[in-house]
């Protein structure tokens, strides 16, 4: 790479003044003052299978996930991606998060989107640390996993009458369960659906979760519970009796069997380096060579901004022909960041305007009282930039999501010049990587940014050169 081997300073010398943009920050405070007043546009099907949980999402609880919880969501975002590239490597994959509108069959103001098609059947991926090496203890123990795959297809306009749910197992030495479920009566599951949406709707409009029965999930790791919000304890479970009818779960074992080994070889294969990694090669190297462990990591909790975004619609569907944003050579990349639907610019006149174009973005969010400056966002630029670059558009969007400072949300537009040479670097430092890789000459690399805390690597590869130097 001819510039710098700091690629942050690299990119950032490539952004323009960042422009505040108080429009967006007006949508999506609009759209937050919608969600607390109480019934929102649409549910997503997910919040059906636990709307107690769901309930204190809607009304908008502050309360904060623990750092196991997020953890284990991280874990679940791990093992899922898993499962999608182990799907594509088996005869009729068709598809993986999938839109589902319930206007197309009566069921208005419900959304889902389904984890995996394969050949004609719906495919529900979970994990679990509970034993369900039967339906029966399917329905005793994660009763919300297969009611999930049921209201999908009672959300899906076709009804072929057989899916597949699929668990990885933690507790188990073959960690793959998958069971067959034949819909015998796709009206008794239709009915239950509505009966959950009209459930949460009304429940939210009167600020009332006794309406919504006990939480599902979490148990002592609920954060509703633990802030003293939520009571639900003292509630009755769901009666699953009418869905447990409608459906018969049969485990195959042989199909788990030919699953496994594609299973061990996706697991054995390392991550794709994101963007962060291009800042920090030697730490890049070392998960790759196995000199380093690799490390989940454990996003922040959710928040109220990626609430707000569905809510305005601003999230593209899973099959709006997004940019491609990720890399197989030299080495498997995947840039940071999402998309907004953005509309065409105004200075477009009227007869002509601009198409609704797809918005690279970044989110953050900070435990702090006030917003950093964009000059302490040197990091996050140049993940922007990255997403910018690899997506074909010179300006992307960073927002700041900080609950404790006056302002809630803040986003920024930021203009890069020169995506041509930043998707070069992008390329030139993979390639850095992968080099060093092949030749095990990890002082080819550039050391880590000086101010990061190397305490906090373990084995690092910055330090022990150094040392030995």
């Amino acid at each position: 790479m001819a510039a710098s081997p700091n690629f942050i300073e690299y990119v950032c010398g490539k952004a323009v003044a960042p422009t505040e943009d108080a429009q967006l920050e007006g949508i999506l405070l609009d759209a937050r003052a919608r969600l607390r007043q109480g019934r929102p546009n649409y549910l997503w099907l997910k919040d059906l299978v636990n709307p107690q949980q769901a309930y204190w999402a809607h009304i908008g609880s502050t309360a904060i996930p623990s750092e196991a919880l997020r953890s284990a969501f991280a874990f679940g975002d791990r093992m899922h991606d898993l499962a999608g590239r182990l799907l594509q490597r088996v005869p009729g994959f068709a598809g993986q998060e999938a839109l589902l509108d319930g206007r197309a069959v009566g069921i208005p103001g419900v959304r889902g989107k389904i984890d995996f098609r394969l050949n004609e059947s719906i495919v529900e991926f979970k994990t679990t640390s509970h034993t369900v090496d039967s339906g029966s203890q399917v329905w005793d123990s994660v009763p919300q996993d297969i009611e999930q795959l049921l209201f999908y297809a009672a959300l899906w306009a076709y009804r072929p009458g057989q899916h597949l749910l699929v668990f990885h197992t933690s507790n188990a030495g073959r960690p793959l369960r998958i069971f067959r479920v034949q819909i015998s009566d796709h009206g008794a599951i239709t009915t239950q659906l509505r009966a959950r949406a009209n459930s949460l709707n009304s429940a939210v409009e009167g600020r009332d979760p006794s309406r919504l029965k006990r939480c599902r999930y979490f148990a002592g790791e609920c954060p509703p519970r633990q802030s003293g919000e939520c009571t639900c304890v003292q509630l009755e479970d769901w009666d699953t009796s009418v869905l447990r009818r409608s459906c018969t779960l049969s485990r195959d074992e042989q199909l788990e069997s030919q699953l496994e080994p594609i299973w061990a070889t996706v697991r054995s294969e390392p991550r794709p380096l994101s963007s962060w990694d291009l800042a920090v090669p030697r730490r890049a190297y070392g998960r790759r060579t196995g000199a380093q462990d690799e490390e989940d990591w454990i996003p922040d909790d959710e928040g109220w901004v990626w609430r707000a975004l569905r809510e305005a619609d601003l999230l593209p569907g899973p099959l709006e022909g997004r940019p491609r944003t990720s890399l197989d050579r030299p080495i498997p990349f995947r840039a940071s960041g999402f998309f907004l639907r953005r509309p065409g610019s105004s200075a477009r006149v009227e007869t002509d305007p601009e198409p609704e174009r797809k918005q690279p973005a970044l989110l953050r969010r900070w435990k702090r009282t006030t917003h950093p400056a964009p000059f302490n966002l040197k990091n996050q630029i140049m993940q922007l930039g990255v997403l910018c670059a690899l997506s074909g558009s010179p300006t992307g969007v960073l927002i700041e999501e900080c609950p404790a400072a006056p302002a809630a949300v803040v986003a920024y537009q930021v203009t890069f010049s020169g995506i041509a040479d930043i998707s070069t670097a992008v390329r030139q430092r993979l390639a850095q990587i992968s080099l060093a890789i092949e030749s095990g000459n990890v002082q080819s690399l550039p050391e880590c940014p000086a101010w990061l805390d190397r305490s906090t690597c373990p084995g690092c590869l910055c330090r022990e050169q150094a040392q030995a130097g």
